[in-house]
């Protein structure tokens, strides 16, 4: 796919995901990119597609193919993408680049990004953001992201699925709200502050709580609660443990939408 911004061209690699009403197509794109000229090559091939979504966040962005049968299917991963040292395939088809897992990035010249991103060495030239890596199981674990100086960095798999989960409904992300607050400085994921009227406080959450673990998720530092809340969907129950004082306590919340501004 090529993204105008401005005067600049701007390309991206271009993979299937099935929707509940059939394929789609994701890729990554640059903020401010122009979508009214946007193009999409799918393996070199030119693919008449729609506009169908676009995430800022994330900068997912979503193309249904007007036919259907234009598009090869791709299986993807429903697990998390392995441990340090994974090895995937990059991109589709044989004899491609190989690509090592190092590790998880949670943060981004000095900022908390949204959700962690797969850090990942590729020997030879970087691959194209939206780029599949493929997994021993023959599986998308993740897309390229963008390169960075330590690496590759690529959005995981389950991402892509929860912004698809509100893309195909509503065109947008929306995120779940619990209705706590917490201080990016602290080196520690200590509530600060807990909204009147929110899930937090209807299930007795407590400023000064201390999170453990949202869902699955285990949290050691506000990177970690920020990536754990990029998951969580309105209206579907996720798990909370913290600690108060020396008592680990368990809550079960349902996320609401966006906090109103």
């Amino acid at each position: 796919m090529n993204f105008q911004k401005g005067a600049q061209s701007v390309g991206s690699s271009a993979v299937t995901v099935t929707a509940a009403d059939g394929p789609i197509l994701v890729a990554v794109a640059l903020h401010g990119a122009d979508f009214s000229t946007t193009s999409v090559l799918l393996d070199g091939k030119p693919v008449p597609a729609k506009l169908a979504g676009y995430d800022a966040v994330s900068r997912l962005c979503f193309f249904k193919p007007v036919k259907a049968d234009d598009v090869p299917a791709a299986a993807w991963s429903s697990a998390a993408p392995g441990g340090v040292g994974t090895r995937f395939t990059v991109g589709r088809g044989s004899g491609n680049q190989t690509a090592v897992l190092k590790g998880w990035v949670k943060s981004l010249r000095g900022k908390v990004l949204p959700l962690a991103l797969l850090r990942v060495e590729v020997g030879g030239r970087a691959p194209a953001p939206g780029t599949p890596l493929i997994g021993a199981d023959g599986k998308v674990a993740a897309i390229v992201f963008q390169k960075e100086t330590d690496g590759i960095y690529a959005i995981p798999a389950e991402a892509v699925h929860r912004v698809l989960k509100d893309i195909t409904v509503s065109g947008r992300l929306v995120r779940g709200w619990l209705g706590v607050s917490l201080l990016v400085e602290d080196q520690t994921p200590r509530i600060t502050r807990v909204w009147p009227g929110s899930p937090a406080a209807d299930a007795g959450i407590r400023e000064q709580d201390l999170i453990l673990q949202i869902g699955r998720r285990p949290v050691g530092d506000y990177a970690d609660v920020a990536n754990a809340f990029f998951y969580l969907v309105p209206g579907e129950p996720v798990d909370l443990s913290v600690m108060r004082g020396a008592r680990e306590l368990k809550f079960t919340l349902t996320p609401t939408a966006e906090r109103p501004k």
